[in-house]
């Protein structure tokens, strides 16, 4: 018997969650990193970054890595993707902020 509200409770937080979910968008973008194509999708909610991923590089471990670890938070935060880039990964921070700028930009 108490699992029925468990249950709707459950339910009614899906529904919340979906409810939040549908004003998001995500979008796609990729720029030259320095070891190739760096490709994102960004999510963002009434014009701004909600989220961040790199789907895709082939950066160099532990240095242009860094960059794609450290960026991500940092645009988000600020809700931009003009952020400081990240010192000794200068050409993948530049790419990583060319490819959110060009999801940002998609129409």
């Amino acid at each position: 018997m108490r699992k029925l509200p468990l249950i709707t409770l459950c339910l009614a937080l899906v529904c919340a969650l979906a409810a939040c979910a549908a004003g998001a968008e995500q979008r796609t973008g990729q720029a030259q990193g320095y070891g190739g194509p760096l490709k994102v999708l960004v999510t963002m909610e009434k014009g701004s970054i909600t989220n961040v991923e790199v789907t895709e590089h082939n950066e160099t471990q532990g240095i242009g890595t860094r960059a794609i670890e450290a960026m991500p938070a940092a645009m988000i935060s600020s809700r931009t993707w003009d952020v400081d880039i990240v010192a000794g990964a200068t050409v993948t921070s530049n790419a990583l902020k060319e490819a959110v700028r060009s999801a940002m930009e998609q129409n």
